[in-house]
């Protein structure tokens, strides 16, 4: 069963919709990529209506706001792909001090993704894995203790 997109006109599967009110079984009339972009183009056109209707919305309700991004961190540490591409993005946005990012994360960096994880995959000792991303423990680092040593 499958519904026809008002706005690209493509017949897709139910799925592919936001349900609008799921007690009546109700879907929008246009499909998530194309709800996705009209949502972009009206945020880049109304930035600030945009962030004071978010303001709002996690004022009205404090506990589910923690919810939701308790769940989207949930997701995050479980996907190696997403916790590294989250550590990139705050390291090049503490580097630039403060100020603004103005555009992705891959283009300031210079490399697309498979070329950033095929380097650092070759940094990587025997026992290190995208599995274990994270987790491993950090080996001891003692720069005081190996000034000693030398001294001797």
């Amino acid at each position: 069963m499958g519904k026809v997109c008002s706005k690209c006109g493509i017949d897709k599967p139910l799925s592919e919709y936001w349900m609008k009110r799921p007690a009546l079984g109700q879907f929008y009339a246009r499909c998530k990529p194309c709800l996705k972009s009209q949502h972009s183009e009206w945020n880049k056109a109304n930035p600030e209506k945009g962030r004071s209707y978010y303001a709002s919305w996690r004022d009205r309700d404090p506990e589910r706001t923690r919810a939701v991004f308790r769940e989207m961190k949930r997701r995050k540490e479980l996907d190696p792909a997403k916790r590294f591409l989250s550590r990139i993005r705050n390291s090049v946005y503490g580097s630039l001090s403060g100020k603004r990012k103005t555009g992705r994360t891959l283009d300031i960096l210079g490399y697309s993704m498979s070329v950033l994880t095929s380097h650092l995959e070759r940094q990587f000792l025997p026992d290190m894995s995208w599995d274990n991303y994270g987790r491993m423990a950090r080996r001891p680092y003692h720069p005081i203790k190996q000034l000693q040593d030398r001294s001797k």
